[in-house]
């Protein structure tokens, strides 16, 4: 049944598989949804004028998919299925809630620079406006997932995640300085994906208390 299914000691099992699949499915969905769709809304603000592009950033900002999968594999390696299935099932949520945000509320990104010199770290900016359109910047998907992972780590009480802390830090601020975001993007992002996981907490402590 559904309940044998989500107390399975195994971590991938049938339950959480399904997670993860759903997830993929809106990581899938949010790729689709950015591109452009009238009417588009800007939320920009002064400081996104003022606030330079710092090319090496880029380097950072690229680290969310390394961040991601290394918190995915140390979830399944330090931490029992529930509170595994706890941050699959938060994922999900936000990801389903980020996808709903962009199809009402579309937005346009207007300050990524035409013309820029970062030095030798120019193609990798180049590259990284190239594979990202300039759509569907709030929620910021860097953001929600790099916040995500940094408070999986801190409600587990991981070791050494001070340094997931830094990481997870480091790619919310790289959008706005590698001008993939603006900072109303970073400051609703963050509540966001801290709020998603809490709820998740919840949601497995009332439906499976025997599992907490």
């Amino acid at each position: 049944s559904f309940r044998i299914m989500v107390n399975n000691s195994e971590k991938l099992n049938l339950f959480n598989i399904f997670l993860f699949v759903l997830l993929l499915s809106q990581m899938i969905i949010s790729h689709k949804l950015n591109s452009y769709r009238f009417p588009v809304y800007i939320e920009a603000l002064p400081i996104d004028s003022i606030l330079p592009l710092m090319p090496v950033f880029a380097i950072v900002y690229f680290s969310v998919c390394p961040l991601f999968l290394f918190t995915l594999l140390l979830g399944l390696w330090k931490v029992d299925n529930l509170k595994f299935a706890e941050f699959l099932f938060a994922l999900v949520m936000l990801l389903s809630i980020s996808n709903l945000i962009n199809s009402l509320f579309p937005t346009l990104n207007v300050i990524r620079p035409e013309s820029f010199d970062a030095g030798f770290l120019s193609p990798l900016v180049r590259y990284l406006y190239f594979i990202i359109p300039p759509y569907s910047t709030f929620p910021s998907m860097a953001c929600v997932l790099a916040t995500t992972c940094g408070f999986f780590c801190f409600r587990n009480k991981m070791r050494f995640s001070y340094l997931i802390y830094i990481w997870s830090a480091l790619i919310c601020i790289s959008t706005i300085f590698t001008k993939m975001n603006y900072v109303l993007d970073l400051l609703g992002s963050v509540p966001l994906a801290i709020s998603s996981y809490l709820f998740a907490e919840i949601a497995y402590s009332k439906f499976f208390p025997q599992n907490s």
